[in-house]
């Protein structure tokens, strides 16, 4: 008999570091699974199309990742918007507008041995996983660079790391759009993600009657899942067939 969980329609959103990969020191040095692209090709087939990708990362980054696969989704937060052929770009301005800020941060931050400063165009982040100790510094640098930049602009927190990012770009709004097309239109979303960039994301989900899953012990979401290998275990589960059942497949 086929059940109700069964018949429902899910579209399923997947931030990347820290919930598909494990986070790494630099942002290049992460170790992607062989055969996630695949993974995900096939639970794309088995959702109709609703599958897409939600990350602070660049669009090209995820693509040369997952290569040869391509995926919807959003990148900078949703500066970068791709929804099947259709390709929405807002970043040139701001990425223009911010030379001057990396030019400033690479020089108050030159010798500051483990900071890194990771330039994505149309934001700029900072990463002190390697050097703990310099986090007050570096946040109080990124907060007055956006204080000097004076508007269209903001400060994106995540997991050792701050970020300059548009003001006007957020997951949560990305997934507003991404919920438009007709792929995932009338659609309950899931969405997966592991820090602070993705509570505007888990807050969108939650209002549209979907279910948001923390990667990570804090609790802050009603369901959770341990760390990225336990996601990409249900995702297989997933496309293997089995179907998808929030009470059985995340902790509460």
């Amino acid at each position: 008999m086929t059940t109700e969980i069964e018949n429902e329609r899910w579209a399923l959103l997947l931030d990347f570091d820290g919930t598909l990969v494990d986070i790494a020191e630099e942002p290049q040095a992460i170790v992607v699974p062989s055969g996630l692209g695949s993974l995900l090709q096939r639970l794309r087939a088995r959702l109709g199309g609703a599958l897409a990708l939600v990350s602070g990362r660049t669009m090209a980054d995820i693509d040369g990742f997952l290569t040869p696969h391509c995926f919807d989704g959003a990148g900078l937060y949703g500066a970068e918007q791709r929804i099947g052929d259709l390709v929405d770009e807002q970043s040139r301005l701001a990425a223009d507008r911010l030379r001057p800020a990396v030019a400033r941060l690479s020089r108050v931050l030159a010798d500051k041995e483990g900071v890194l400063i990771e330039d994505k165009g149309c934001a700029v982040a900072v990463h002190w996983r390697k050097a703990p100790h310099y986090e007050p510094l570096v946040a109080d640098l990124v907060e007055s660079v956006i204080y000097d930049l004076a508007q269209g602009f903001r400060m994106q927190l995540g997991k050792a790391v701050a970020e300059i990012a548009p003001a006007d770009a957020s997951k949560g709004k990305a997934i507003k759009t991404i919920l438009a097309a007709p792929a995932y239109r009338e659609r309950r979303p899931i969405f997966i993600g592991d820090d602070l960039a993705d509570c505007s994301a888990f807050d969108i989900v939650i209002e549209r009657g979907g279910i948001a899953v923390q990667v990570g012990d804090d609790g802050s979401t009603p369901y959770r899942l341990p760390d990225p290998a336990s996601v990409r275990h249900r995702l297989e589960t997933w496309a293997a067939g089995m179907p998808i059942d929030p009470a059985r497949d995340f902790a509460a």
